[in-house]
């Protein structure tokens, strides 16, 4: 199951992702300068993309996402980047390409 998202500004786009529990999000060229705290609730994901936005780092509550096997972060503002390999045992594909 695939969500597009247009904006999360709406607390009813919020309220979509949590009630749809989608296994697949891609809010890719939103402008967004952090992940939103819902998608990091959504433990059920398994393809997180969020290329193309001004993400500067990769919040602690990433780990929540257990079942995550894709995660695209390309084209952000990222500097650095540390995930825990035990945490994320089904990740299967990382893009952290054109970051800073």
């Amino acid at each position: 199951k695939e969500l597009i998202v247009p904006l999360l500004t709406r607390n009813a786009d919020m309220q979509k992702l949590i009630k749809d529990r989608s296994s697949s999000i891609r809010l890719p060229d939103r402008a967004m300068f952090g992940i939103p705290a819902v998608l990091l609730q959504l433990a059920q994901t398994k393809e997180l993309d969020l290329r193309g936005n001004r993400i500067d780092a990769i919040p602690r509550d990433l780990v929540n996402l257990r079942a995550l096997e894709e995660l695209v972060l390309a084209n952000n503002l990222l500097s650095s980047a540390s995930l825990n390999s035990s945490v994320f045992d089904k990740l299967r594909h990382i893009d952290l390409s054109d970051n800073q």
